[in-house]
């Protein structure tokens, strides 16, 4: 029994040392009620058109039939593989909770309406949008494209920690509900057939 007792402790340690361990609260944007029994996490990049569509087209309607009504709470967790969504936890550190939401929000629509208009010339670069939506704020950030500035800053150092780790979610969007990450692409009906599962009462034993 001492031997069976011994051979848990190992296996749970093991799996705490190889376990992802995400970015900083305060690069993650939130919605929803802490409390509610099912978490989401998506990984994201404002790089990534994938991610901006599903934040505009899918994310929206399972934010009123789910976070709303305070069954599920959502976070956003950066993958800062690209410079701009590093650029863009430099700016959420300096941001409150509301205000991440909001820079989120018109951050990705605006880039959204970029990418279906297919006319590159006539759009400011995603840089200056997030710059102009910092200033929006009232936390205007000048040096946002000067990378030495960059690597001065508490994103830079915790984004370096969790592109090092052997297990960092590198596909993009990706979701992790209660923990668990899957493969499928998190579209509409995939979230809303997952979450209903993970909200149907369980029957007792």
């Amino acid at each position: 029994m001492t031997r069976n007792l011994l051979a848990m402790i190992f296996l749970l340690c093991s799996t705490q040392a190889i376990s992802l361990e995400k970015l900083p609260s305060e690069y993650l944007i939130k919605y929803g009620d802490s409390e509610a029994s099912t978490e989401v996490i998506e990984y994201f990049s404002l790089s990534c058109k994938d991610c901006l569509r599903c934040f505009v087209e899918d994310f929206k309607s399972i934010q009123k039939e789910f976070i709303d009504t305070k069954k599920v709470s959502w976070a956003f967790h950066p993958n800062p593989a690209d410079l701009l969504t590093l650029q863009a936890m430099v700016c959420l550190e300096r941001l409150e909770e509301k205000e991440k939401i909001l820079f989120l929000e018109t951050v990705i629509e605006i880039l959204y309406e970029q990418e279906l208009s297919g006319i590159k010339e006539d759009n400011p670069d995603p840089l200056l949008v997030m710059k102009l939506t910092m200033q929006a704020l009232g936390k205007p950030i000048l040096n946002l494209d000067e990378l030495d500035q960059i690597k001065a800053t508490k994103a830079y150092s915790s984004a370096r920690f969790y592109l090092k780790q052997p297990d960092f979610v590198r596909d993009i969007p990706t979701v992790e509900i209660n923990g668990k990450i899957y493969d499928e692409f998190p579209n509409k009906k995939f979230l809303k057939n997952r979450l209903e599962k993970h909200l149907q009462p369980r029957n007792p034993v």
